[in-house]
């Protein structure tokens, strides 16, 4: 049976998190993880609500080592409630907040349940491989166009697709980068790019949650470099207006939303960075990569059946409407009712995306 480690980090040293203003290495992650594990509830699905990033992380590992599917709602309401337990009605809450009150068993992940005994500074640990088949979560769509739909995704799939993007961003590059986000993980793109990116990039997470200007400014100041700032259009643009002072990054990523010349010209200016959009959606996983719009071409990120390299001119990534996807068939969202512009694919296992058009990808959130 195919398997992956649950981390791609070279030593059990490496950094993985700073949390708290202090780093975690991979030792003390993968010690979290395990006693976490053993301390989750009998049910057989984990919705984990935790806020905190590095928390949010050790469960999804956690759940992981114990063979528990991750799922991952578009919000904590109550109707969301409802429907998770409709969908599966063994499932548990994984929270991090004390006040937290949700209707269905919970697990409140506390200081208690971190790994208790000093973990050795040196030695051999033995990481964890997952297989690929394994159900890593089920990711919701928004339900902005009805009741969200749950998407299957394995340990397999979302760890090629997070080595492949790895790859294809320049985060194998030797040193140690760092990620903040104002995205949250719970989000499609949150997910990939602030945990996956971490566990299978060699990367660090910012634990704190980043949304306001200070918060990220803060984020960004507490960390060494390289590091990046994974966002999206709504927040670029606060942070933008706020008038607000940025410390330099080395990389910006974004995604959920298109990116106007504009905006994508004041976002490299603020953070001294350039600037890279991610294309994909909730039902695919990240598809391509590009540059602010006219800038340069898209390019295919590995894995789905597609060709990594430059998207044919063509194809290239501008602002756009969203991709709308079934269950059995890809339908990229053409830009007006009478543009002709659509292509599909058939999806089954692995989508093959090297002949569509991605002038309509976007997150579908």
């Amino acid at each position: 049976m195919t398997s992956l480690p649950i981390v791609a980090h070279a030593t059990p040293g490496d950094i993985i998190a700073w949390a708290h203003g202090r780093p975690v290495t991979v030792r003390q992650l993968l010690a979290d993880a395990a006693c976490l594990a053993a301390a989750l509830p009998a049910g057989g699905h984990v919705f984990n609500a935790c806020t905190d990033r590095y928390r949010f992380t050790v469960g999804l590992c956690a759940a992981l080592l114990a063979g528990k599917p991750t799922l991952l709602p578009p919000s904590h309401t109550p109707e969301t409630v409802r429907q998770l337990l409709a969908f599966a009605p063994d499932t548990f809450c994984l929270h991090d907040q004390p006040d937290a009150a949700f209707d269905m068993p919970a697990l409140h992940y506390h200081e208690g349940l971190a790994a208790t005994a000093p973990t050795a500074a040196d030695g051999p640990v033995e990481i964890p491989r997952i297989p690929a088949a394994q159900v890593m979560a089920y990711v919701f769509t928004s339900g902005s166009t009805g009741t969200p739909v749950p998407h299957r995704k394995t340990w397999g799939a979302m760890a090629g697709s997070a080595r492949a993007a790895a790859q294809r961003l320049g985060l194998l590059d030797g040193r140690a980068w760092t990620l903040a986000g104002t995205v949250p993980p719970q989000h499609m793109f949150g997910l990939e790019a602030t945990v996956m990116l971490v566990l299978q990039g060699r990367a660090a997470l910012v634990a704190a949650p980043a949304f306001y200007p200070a918060d990220v400014s803060a984020a960004l100041a507490a960390v060494p470099a390289p590091r990046a700032l994974v966002s999206s259009p709504v927040h670029l643009r606060m942070l933008a207006q706020s008038g607000l002072a940025m410390p330099a990054a080395d990389l910006v990523l974004c995604a959920t939303a298109p990116l106007g010349r504009q905006l994508a010209a004041e976002t490299e200016a603020l953070f001294a960075a350039p600037l890279c959009e991610i294309y994909g959606s909730t039902e695919t996983g990240q598809l391509a990569t590009a540059a602010p719009p006219a800038k340069t071409r898209g390019r295919w990120c590995q894995g789905y059946g597609c060709k990594p390299g430059p998207m044919p001119p063509a194809t290239i990534p501008r602002p756009g409407p969203r991709a709308a996807i079934s269950s059995s068939r890809c339908r990229w969202a053409t830009p007006s009712r009478s543009s002709t512009s659509s292509a599909f694919c058939s999806m089954g296992a692995r989508p093959t995306c090297s002949t569509l058009p991605a002038s309509g990808l976007r997150w579908a959130t």
